[in-house]
């Protein structure tokens, strides 16, 4: 298995995204020994990461565990309450993570964040590829989050992640769909709504739904 496959910036489809501009591309890279700074610039999805690992963890590895002691981090949307899931698991939570911005022409055209997490999961924090010169109408739009028209990469995109997750021997790959369409966009590349009371409940209210994908 090639150590590179295996590596969270191989998911990034960089060619493509240079193919589609057609000129250079620039990349802002964050690895893990740049935690402090991922947790600062991308405090909202890092709050997610956080809490969705806590509550995996209790739902489904962990039953006993009490995670009442993160709730005043929970309250203040703190991402830092990764560190007091930590403590709790008495283990790392994560284990590895990459955080990527591209820019054409000092434009966002990409952003991802991507993270080898507690237990053994490859979990998807953010993933963004957009073309800032073709905003989309609303009455054309397939998702409340969708402005602008993609690159097209999102499927490349996905086979890459795929690829990580089996040359790093993960069990899965979990993701936060954040609304319903989004959702049924995932549930095309295999993911499914997590099987405990509480992430149906997110289903049925249509918001930040747990979702989840065996690595074959």
């Amino acid at each position: 298995m090639s150590s590179a496959t295996a590596d969270l910036s191989s998911v990034l489809p960089l060619g493509g995204i240079q193919t589609y501009f057609g000129g250079t591309v620039e990349r802002t890279e964050l690895p893990i020994s740049q935690l402090d700074i991922i947790m600062s610039e991308c405090q909202s999805a890092m709050f997610l990461l956080a809490t969705n690992c806590a509550i995996r963890a209790k739902q489904l590895v962990k039953q006993n565990l009490d995670l009442s002691p993160l709730v005043p981090y929970l309250e203040k949307r703190d991402p830092r309450v990764i560190h007091k899931f930590e403590e709790l698991i008495d283990d790392e939570a994560i284990r590895d993570i990459y955080a990527c911005r591209c820019t054409f022409d000092n434009e966002l055209v990409a952003s991802i964040l991507l993270a080898h997490v507690f237990p053994n999961d490859l979990y998807i924090g953010h993933v963004e590829f957009a073309d800032p010169s073709q905003p989309i109408p609303i009455h054309q739009r397939k998702s409340v989050m969708q402005t602008h028209r993609g690159l097209g990469l999102l499927s490349p995109f996905m086979e890459r992640v795929d690829l990580c997750a089996q040359h790093r021997f993960c069990d899965r790959i979990t993701l936060v769909a954040n609304e319903t369409s989004q959702q049924h966009l995932f549930e095309r590349y295999g993911f499914s709504v997590d099987d405990y009371p509480a992430a149906k409940q997110q289903e049925s209210e249509g918001k930040l739904i747990p979702m989840h994908k065996t690595v074959r």
